[in-house]
């Protein structure tokens, strides 16, 4: 994933994404150890993303490989962060990450 941050290119890896948070026209790439920022939509990171991320929210897109918990209006991340999901998308979040978990997608 080539990211243009703070006037500089950079490639990061998908694998390396706890979750992404949009605010406004902005995003934010949280990773373990940083966080990026970039100005982008949150729609078009997601067509580039592979299919362990999920959209639980309009402006969160999740890494199921670092979910620890699933809660009815949050999941809980490796990182100990806790990202909000939508009543919208709570049945289509546990759908997902029930199958990613039985099916690893």
């Amino acid at each position: 994933l080539i990211v243009h941050s703070k006037g500089t290119i950079r490639r990061v890896d998908p694998a390396r994404i706890c979750y992404l948070e949009s605010d406004r026209r902005k995003v934010s790439m949280h990773l373990m150890d940083e966080t990026i920022q970039t100005y982008a939509s949150i729609g078009k990171m997601a067509d580039s993303l592979p299919k362990c991320f999920f959209q639980c929210h309009k402006s969160f897109l999740v890494n199921m490989n670092y979910i620890v918990e699933l809660k009815k209006d949050c999941v809980l991340m490796a990182s100990g962060e806790k990202v909000p999901v939508s009543q919208k998308r709570r049945k289509q979040m546990k759908d997902a990450f029930l199958d990613y978990i039985q099916n690893g997608i």
